[in-house]
């Protein structure tokens, strides 16, 4: 949402009740309108990652090349970019700063694509098993419909619709806790493993099943 909207939604209806003139809500952001978009720009990507990616910055645009074309990123908070595209829109393109606050590293889905030039430390070793859980998986929650869990530089993401992701850190066999807080409840737990896949997931009791979908 825009800056201050919901608070101005808020003061509309609150002005309506009272009888007083409506104030104005403010005017529309233009999402592909980036800040500081030039911090963004440059090669992102390994040789072992595949395709790189390849941003330039034009004026307060943003741009992703993408299959010999360029499309705008739209801003969806900080750091956090949706590209419409098919290839990307399934998920938020989003990037990592370092301690000086320069971007060093982008990540889509499962893909990590660091910064040209930039050093990172080799990714953890995958522990034996998990290689059975990403995934797409669906309920018929109409309020937590579905989600997808994710293997990035060894480790596992829970990944929302919304673009949202959380760590899954390990609470027993095939059971994850939602989240890095040790006080938090979400449990997300795998089964069965047929084949080498997990069919299922529970997720604080909730079933969802494997999704034949990316």
């Amino acid at each position: 949402y825009p800056p201050g909207l919901i608070r101005g939604v808020l003061d509309v209806v609150q002005a309506a009740l009272r009888g007083q003139p409506l104030p104005e809500l403010p005017a529309p952001r233009d999402p592909a309108s980036i800040d500081d978009a030039a911090a963004y720009a440059g090669r992102y990507g390994t040789p072992a990652a595949g395709d790189a990616l390849v941003l330039r910055a034009r004026g307060d645009r943003l741009l992703l090349a993408v299959d010999g074309g360029e499309v705008a990123l739209e801003a969806r908070g900080p750091d956090r970019f949706y590209v419409s595209h098919p290839r990307f829109d399934r998920h938020l393109l989003s990037f990592g700063r370092d301690e000086a606050g320069r971007v060093v590293e982008a990540w889509h889905g499962a893909g990590w694509y660091p910064a040209e030039g930039v050093a990172f430390p080799p990714a953890p070793d995958v522990p034996a098993g998990w290689q059975a859980y990403p995934g797409h998986y669906r309920s018929f929650n109409p309020w937590e419909s579905n989600f997808r869990v994710l293997l990035r530089r060894g480790k596992l993401l829970l990944a929302w619709p919304e673009g949202d992701e959380e760590p899954l850190v390990p609470a027993g066999p095939a059971a994850f806790r939602v989240g890095e807080e040790p006080w938090l409840p979400e449990r997300l737990r795998f089964g069965p493993i047929v084949d080498g896949q997990a069919w299922g997931a529970d997720l604080s009791g909730g079933q969802y099943s494997r999704a034949f979908t990316p």
